[in-house]
């Protein structure tokens, strides 16, 4: 079975297990992912905006993930969803049309609050 049938059998045995108890177990992995790489969905495609000039776009829904661009009150943005972050509140993913750049923007710097789609 190899290493990876051993893993997945341990884990579907750990599932049941816990089932039978009644607890929830969220596998280590799972549970330590990194929120800069958060998964993101089709959302909706709504148009939008900054609500304000020079903007942070980040590479994740969060302050501490890297930097990818600035945006500007001007820039024609498409909202495509948005997620929660434990301790910032939502940010939106989107794309910044007049940069060609997709990335994470806290909702309160953006138009209508951001997305209304989430991820």
């Amino acid at each position: 079975m190899g290493d990876r049938g051993t893993r997945t059998g341990a884990l579907i045995s750990a599932f049941a297990l816990a089932g039978a108890l009644g607890a929830v177990v969220v596998p280590e992995t799972v549970a330590a992912a990194d929120r800069c790489n958060h998964a993101r969905g089709p959302g909706g495609r709504t148009d939008g905006g900054f609500v304000q000039d020079n903007v942070t776009m980040y590479k994740g829904p969060g302050f501490s993930c890297d930097v990818k661009s600035t945006g500007d009150r001007d820039d024609d943005l498409t909202y495509i969803c948005y997620a929660s972050n434990d301790t910032s509140g939502t940010w939106t993913y989107l794309y910044n049309r007049t940069q060609n750049v997709r990335g994470w923007v806290k909702d309160s710097y953006l138009l209508e609050n951001g997305s209304y789609d989430e991820c």
